[in-house]
């Protein structure tokens, strides 16, 4: 198990803003948050005196980071010659593995340097007026913005909430209405076009956007530009002044709502409203408030030294962190939503926006600015407000991807979150304040765990990907001790790789093969629980040695001790590829409902194909249908409704209906068989798992994506989709030229496509087998609207979208 970290209080009563103290407090010094360098020249940005990111290609005092040179990019075929040197390990510092930002290009923040930050921005939300108890919305990418607003809000108690950035207009309006939130942080321009319509739309309560603009070097709110003497601001003139939210102070206090039950399992009240309160938040008087002048805010310096905290207990509110004398109000209770139209109703036009500068939007180096001063003049203000939260209270609410209808609202408490990640640590096996590759929205429930919510509850060092694209290339600079990836990711990395040593020769192939065959049988042995023998052992340790380990190094994965996947059924030829390469990945399932992972593999107990056993905390069972339920406190407390009350996801006795389908096996492994609703039954009433007929046609390299389709009809047929990264290496080979679409209509291709349905239908009933299939040449995602932005199917919308295509499958 992972080595758990000094617990400030019980982790069921812990808040996230606890767990951020004591990493300030005991592991300060160590690195908290990298991103990539988006400053040109490097050598124009110097540290702040306020503790600011420091350039992580340069020496830093008390266990800073020191530059230990890039990592090669190193072809696999020079690997496995051995001509090629890897300086990855080199690149890595640390105690347990942590790879500290050693690596070039990359700026650093320690966790007492972000703790600043959070703090700061905290008081910048909150002169904005931001209050306990209400939504805020962010569509940012992974990056440094992001991950300390986020931080921040959680601070003062309000929810923050993810929009995946790849959201359609009308999901957009959907969240905003449904969340009845009011002020929303968007990275740019193109995320501003999609939101600005919605300040004018009567169905939304949206008020003020907050802009990041600007890639920002320093990750605090200094966007580019920013003077390396005194790390200041430039000057925004378009920014008008900012002053305190009006409507805070006008709206007439509503009526409280009667007592409610205490739900028993989270200890929240399961009517209380997740959502704006009407009145003013009484403490906001006491913040700070900006200049009026918006060159003043805009050229705000940081007051210098970070905030030193005092020893003692965590526990909220008690012990010597108490602030000092003065009234304390208490935390806001349950509020009524103020009149207005309710989300769905028809839009009604707001008043008209001013012709000059939209007051309505404010530019996030002014807001960090005004944070920054607030936070100088009564850094108590901050720790008092974060002391209210309580760990029933929601976290954040995690709108589901939505593979059918309008996404769901997910209401996670600190207390889900905080049990999910003591669970999680006693399968994982991993290093002390290891590293983590984040590139997943935020807006998915598995980046929010790894990403966000246990770096803070490990002191762990997360290094944001803003390009999810780029992952194999930070991959490789990085060399990353643990790595998660939906079953895709590992699809596309297998298929990089496989494409690599298809261009081999002969014999070094087939060392490779031989080393991956020793691989095989040792991954075997241990999921047999047994140990390996003598000669089993030094086998795989010379094969490791000679061949897998340089192969590994070249994709980055030679440090590996915890790889994982979850979110949908990994295919098996992918785990088995893995498997010879030395890689054991440890499938997980759960869903945003469970917090994340309810069922876990771990290096002590492991069935390939499976997806593991209950972590601690969680309960399941089967219905007589075969679908899977849960029960257990990582449960979360319900949906939010559109009036801001939470909707139970569990009946009387606890338990909650995941929606998909599974068995248990008689040493307590799940296997999932599909999606309840996804299930195929044929118009002969036999029923069909589509995953499990997709993911036997996936196995050939040729075929990268595969739907099966054949509800009330008497057949199966299936869509398949070229692989665009191993198709055009195989047709090279044999001399076929051409796109993947004509690819797709080439003979020889088809022919080969024909054979590998062929020898898929000889391992499948004859109810499950493809009778025809219609080969496709342009690959599905999330921009086109085939993939949730979790690279999940949408099968409804590939249903629509080849309705005429499947209808002849049955007509030819």
């Amino acid at each position: 198990m992972t080595t758990i970290l000094r617990m400030p209080g019980e982790p069921g009563h812990l808040t996230l803003p606890a767990l951020l103290l004591r990493n300030a407090e005991d592991h300060g010094e160590r690195p908290a948050l990298s991103w990539r360098d988006t400053v040109t020249d490097r050598d124009t940005v110097t540290d702040r005196d306020a503790g600011g990111a420091r350039d992580a290609g340069g020496a830093r005092d008390a266990g800073g980071v020191r530059d230990a040179g890039g990592v090669r990019d190193v072809g696999v075929p020079g690997v496995v010659t051995g001509r090629a040197s890897v300086s990855g390990r080199d690149a890595v510092s640390g105690a347990g593995g942590d790879t500290s930002g050693g690596v070039g290009g990359w700026r650093t923040l320690n966790w007492a340097e972000a703790r600043r930050r959070v703090a700061e921005l905290a008081v910048g939300y909150r002169s904005l007026g931001v209050r306990r108890g209400e939504i805020v919305l962010l569509m940012m990418g992974n990056r440094p913005e992001h991950w300390l607003s986020d931080l921040a809000l959680v601070h003062l108690g309000a929810v923050p909430v993810t929009v995946y950035g790849t959201a359609a207009p009308e999901q957009i309006a959907h969240i905003a209405r449904h969340s009845r939130a009011r002020f929303a942080v968007l990275e740019g321009p193109s995320e501003v076009a999609r939101w600005e319509p919605l300040l004018d739309d009567a169905a939304a309560r949206l008020e003020k956007l907050v802009v990041v603009e600007a890639p920002d070097p320093v990750g605090t709110g200094l966007q580019t530009g920013a003077s390396p003497q005194t790390g200041t601001s430039p000057k925004v003139e378009a920014d008008p002044p900012v002053e305190a939210d009006p409507q805070a102070e006008v709206d007439p206090p509503a009526k409280a709502d009667p007592p409610a039950e205490v739900d028993l399992q989270t200890g929240a009240d399961p009517r209380a409203k997740v959502g704006p309160p009407a009145e003013a938040d009484p403490q906001a008087a006491a913040a700070p408030q900006p200049s009026a002048d918006p060159q003043a805010e805009a050229t705000h310096q940081a007051s210098p030294g970070p905030h030193q905290a005092s020893p003692g207990p965590h526990q909220a509110g008690t012990g010597p962190h108490q602030p000092s004398p003065g009234p304390q109000q208490p935390s806001p209770g349950p509020h009524q939503p103020s009149p207005g139209p309710q989300p769905g109703a028809a839009p009604q036009a707001k008043a008209a926006p001013p012709t000059s500068a939209d007051p309505r939007r404010l530019s996030y180096a002014a807001l960090a600015a005004r944070g920054a001063d607030g936070y100088a003049c009564d850094p108590e203000v901050f720790e008092a407000v974060w002391r209210e939260g309580e760990a029933g209270e929601a976290l954040t609410v995690v709108f589901t991807s939505g593979t059918t209808g309008d996404p769901k609202g997910v209401v996670v408490s600190h207390r889900n979150v905080l049990l999910n990640a003591v669970a999680l640590d006693a399968v994982v096996e991993l290093p002390e304040h290891a590293a983590h590759l984040c590139y997943l929205p935020f807006a998915h429930i598995a980046e929010r765990m790894l990403g966000l919510y246990l770096p803070v509850f490990r002191a762990g060092h997360v290094f944001l990907c803003a390009d999810p694209a780029a992952v194999a290339d930070a991959a490789r600079e990085l060399h990353p001790v643990e790595f998660f990836g939906v079953p895709r990711v590992w699809e596309k990395l297998a298929a990089s790789v496989r494409a690599v040593l298809a261009r081999l020769p002969e014999e070094r192939r087939a060392a490779v093969e031989a080393a991956g065959e020793t691989a095989r049988a040792h991954v075997a042995c241990r999921e047999r629980g047994e140990r390996p023998s003598g000669e089993l052992a030094a086998a795989f340790a010379r094969a490791k040695a000679e061949v897998l380990d340089p192969l590994l190094a070249a994709a980055g994965f030679d440090r590996l001790v915890w790889a994982a996947s979850a979110s949908a059924p990994m295919p098996p030829d992918v785990v088995r590829f893995w498997a010879g390469l030395g890689v054991v990945i440890m499938d997980a399932w759960g869903l945003t409902e469970t917090t994340g992972v309810a069922t876990a593999n771990g290096p002590a107990a492991f069935r390939l194909g499976s997806v593991g056993r209950p972590v601690d905390g969680v309960e399941l069972r089967t219905a007589e249908d075969g679908e899977i339920e849960v029960r257990g406190r990582t449960v979360c407390a319900g949906y939010l409704r559109a009036d801001g009350t939470v909707e139970p996801t569990t009946g009387p006795d606890g338990w909650f209906a995941t929606g998909d389908v599974g068995r248990v096996d008689e040493d307590g492994f799940l296997w999932l068989t599909d999606r309840k609703k996804e299930l195929i039954v044929t118009s002969t009433g036999k029923n069909v798992s589509p995953a499990l007929v997709e993911n036997a046609l996936k196995e050939h390299p040729l075929i990268g994506q595969a739907l099966v389709y054949g509800d009330s009809r008497p057949y199966v047929v299936a869509l398949l989709v070229l692989d665009p990264e191993l198709a055009p290496a195989w047709a090279a080979r044999r001399g076929i030229e051409g796109t993947l679409p004509e690819l797709a209509g080439h003979p020889k291709v088809r022919a080969d496509v024909e054979q590998a349905v062929a020898r898929a239908n000889a391992r499948l009933n004859r109810t499950e087998q493809v009778k025809k299939f219609a080969l496709l040449g342009e690959e599905w995602g999330p921009e086109t609207g085939e993939l949730t932005p979790s690279l999940k199917m949408r099968r409804q919308i590939i249903h629509a979208k080849y309705g005429q295509i499947l209808d002849g499958l049955y007509t030819l």
